[in-house]
């Protein structure tokens, strides 16, 4: 009884040996013990299964007399390689460490990258990739083409299209060949003189600028409330009628607020779509703008502080032809054409803005003529304004496009009509 419990401990004991014992015969279960081994195709232990013996024909393992079990295959696969091969311990602890082998198939170009395979391998299936967009040869259109090709009617020229439009001179051709090409014809006759509609591109012009016009209107929109009427000015707005024209219209329309706006621009921003109505010293030379005459402005001649010209009450014109010029190519209203032809001054240096006109002048570079409201509109310590009796006036006009839907816009031009009427009576 002794022996059998301690030949029971002793095999109870050999199948649940240590890791160090692991890979020794013991450790193999019983039934496995007669396969015979990949290198030596013996038996791996002494009694040998005749089930278990291999085909002398072809190294498979030989059925046996009464044939395969039931519902087994006739053709009986060989072994594995390695197969019966005894592994060591340190061959354990590799394969335990070693990551799961990728099952063996064609590349898959869709795959993706980790991230998407290991959200695979947890079950989730990665969201699939769209190819590439292929590429139609049609440019994208916008309106600001239609803004770039409208500045470049209007200046005649690409480079103060592109001055207007704060953008590069490259790219304002690089954006009208885009429009041209969309179209399918020039619009422009390039010259060295600058650059002209062709006869296409007068009709795209109409369309263009009542695209522009309505687009603006749209993005102006407000469903919950009227937004400010924007007056733009290029100069000095209506001169001294301004500061009634205010205080009037805060009294008649108190929830309308209206928004001054200095542009340097000689359309006042309408062309850009920065104001609702603008006041104007030059006519209008778009189609769709409507513009009515506000007043007759009449002209002052500016002149630094310290110079002998400002001592005077009054000067003429053609005493002003021997005296250097500052004039406002962009947005101002004098020109050559004032005087005589063989009695014109030289022109000492041609600006853009208001401020540069007076700082020039300021510095003694030379003199301006310009309209009265200037004065009033824009002092200055170091410039005296005096009259010039026999200067043509300037007409001021306001103007607006004829398709803005404002609600306020017809109020706010007949106010200033009134206004203008009983401030000259």
């Amino acid at each position: 009884m002794g022996t059998a419990r301690s030949q029971g401990f002793h095999v109870a004991a050999r199948q649940h040996s240590s890791p160090s014992r692991a890979g020794t015969a013991d450790s193999v279960p019983r039934r496995d013990r007669g396969v015979p081994t990949a290198a030596t195709g013996s038996p791996g232990n002494a009694r040998e299964n005749p089930k278990n013996r291999l085909s002398p024909e072809s190294g498979a393992l030989d059925p046996g007399p009464l044939g395969p079990a039931r519902g087994a295959s006739s053709a009986v696969r060989p072994p594995p390689p390695g197969a019966g091969k005894v592994l060591s311990s340190s061959h354990l602890s590799a394969a335990a460490t070693e990551p799961f082998p990728r099952p063996p198939g064609p590349a898959n170009p869709h795959r993706g990258n980790d991230a998407e395979r290991g959200h695979a391998q947890n079950g989730f299936r990665a969201p699939p990739r769209l190819p590439p967009r292929k590429e139609t040869g049609f440019m994208a259109v916008g309106i600001h083409h239609l803004r770039t090709f409208l500045m470049a009617v209007d200046e005649g020229s690409i480079s103060k299209a592109a001055t207007r439009l704060h953008m590069a001179q490259s790219a304002v051709s690089r954006r009208l060949a885009e429009l041209e090409r969309h179209v399918r014809q020039p619009l422009l006759e390039r010259s060295a003189e600058g650059v002209q509609p062709t006869v296409a591109g007068k009709m795209f012009c109409a369309k263009a600028d009542a695209a522009v016009t309505a687009f603006d209107d749209a993005m102006r929109t407000d469903m919950h409330r009227v937004r400010a009427l924007r007056v733009g000015y290029a100069w000095s707005a209506a001169g001294v009628y301004t500061s009634e024209i205010l205080r009037r219209w805060q009294e008649v329309n108190p929830d309308v607020m209206v928004r001054l706006k200095r542009v340097d621009d000689p359309a006042g921003g309408l062309t850009s779509g920065l104001s609702d109505v603008a006041i104007m010293r030059t006519h209008a030379q778009r189609r769709n703008l409507r513009e009515e005459l506000l007043v007759m402005e009449p002209r002052v001649v500016a002149v630094p502080a310290g110079s002998a010209l400002a001592g005077r009450g009054k000067i003429c014109l053609p005493d002003l032809a021997d005296y250097p010029l500052v004039i406002n190519s962009f947005s101002g209203t004098t020109n050559l054409e004032l005087w005589q032809e063989g009695r014109q001054p030289v022109v000492a240096v041609e600006v853009d803005t208001i401020d540069d006109w007076q700082s020039y002048i300021a510095a003694g570079v030379g003199i301006g003529v310009t309209p009265a409201s200037t004065a009033w509109m824009h002092p200055h310590a170091e410039i005296s304004y005096l009259p010039v009796p026999d200067a043509p006036p300037v007409p001021v006009y306001l103007v607006w496009a004829s398709n803005n839907r404002h609600p306020a816009l017809h109020s706010f031009i007949q106010l200033a009509r009134n206004v203008v009427a009983e401030v000259a009576e």
